[in-house]
């Protein structure tokens, strides 16, 4: 019997600060990263509403862990980091 994998999730701050510094543009560049690599099934992401961390917008939340002040490369480079990490466990 094999191993159902599980699945992860980022979710993502879409308060009117974040919308201001990117927000958008992060959800965009993660899907298209998982696109790019066929891995749509092994992250998630999910718009929140404000989570109340305006000052240090764009705010995310990944592995239980508030990332903030985040752009498209930091964010990138944490969803391959999840994937790599995916990729090992599995």
């Amino acid at each position: 019997m094999s191993k159902l994998k599980e699945q992860q999730f980022i979710f993502v701050c879409n308060g009117k600060d974040c919308k201001k510094n990117g927000c958008k543009n992060i959800q965009k560049a993660i899907k298209s990263e998982l696109k790019q690599q066929k891995q749509q099934r092994a992250l998630r992401v999910i718009k929140t509403k404000c989570t109340g961390k305006c000052k240090k917008a764009p705010v995310l939340i990944a592995k239980e862990q508030w990332m903030t002040e985040m752009n498209v490369k930091k964010t990138l480079d944490l969803v391959n980091l999840m994937l790599l990490e995916e990729e090992v466990l599995n």
